[in-house]
């Protein structure tokens, strides 16, 4: 009985954006196929995918929503067509002054969903629709996170390290290659030729280990 009722509340975050199946995850990844074993601890994927608990991450204080899905075909709003009339500018002056993520989060869960989507609005943030009310919610928890802590959600390419001796060029490595008349024939693969370049150069002591 517990593990049906998990399921239903369970669902996925890749990134900023959440879903409710792993299709979906796939998806999101690029991948064709997940399983469950891959999302879990240890899993292949484990690394880029967080289990979450739907109706916990979409409480709404105040409210008697359940964080499911609105039964409708139109995206789920907490305010409708509710125009804001207050400016970006009034709103940051009458939020608090958030110095942690942390303490924007907890000031987040202290408040109805009405209310966050008011703010989230009037300051002009963006967020993926969806039918769903607690992802809904969520999405636009996290819009308010990206807006007043934008350097802790930077695109993962800014992580991306180069490679040793990525500073020079293939042909680079083979001008090496040609001038310590190394034996180092062209594949036609210039990974696989880097890398032999690389090993060639290594071994005679020209590029450090």
């Amino acid at each position: 009985m517990w593990s049906i009722m998990a399921a239903k509340t369970q669902g996925y975050q890749v990134g900023d954006q959440v879903v409710t199946n792993l299709t979906e995850v796939a998806g999101l990844l690029g991948v064709g196929k997940i399983t469950s074993k891959d999302v879990a601890e240890g899993g292949k994927y484990a690394d880029q995918v967080q289990l979450i608990d739907l109706e916990e991450a979409g409480s709404d204080p105040g409210t008697s929503d359940n964080g499911g899905d609105t039964g409708t075909d139109e995206y789920y709003s907490a305010l409708g067509d509710e125009e804001i009339q207050a400016t970006p500018q009034e709103l940051e002056e009458a939020l608090p002054d958030f110095e942690t993520l942390d303490e924007l989060k907890e000031f987040i869960k202290d408040i109805d969903t009405p209310t966050l989507e008011y703010f989230a609005k009037g300051l002009k943030l963006d967020w993926t629709p969806t039918h769903h009310a607690a992802i809904h919610r969520m999405r636009v928890a996290q819009s308010m996170h990206r807006h007043f802590f934008p350097e802790q959600f930077k695109p993962k390419g800014d992580k991306k390290k180069k490679g040793k001796f990525g500073d020079l060029s293939t042909d680079q490595l083979f001008d090496m290659v040609k001038e310590n008349k190394l034996n180092v024939k062209k594949s036609g693969n210039e990974p696989i030729d880097r890398m032999r370049a690389i090993m060639a150069l290594k071994t005679v002591g020209v590029l450090a280990e």
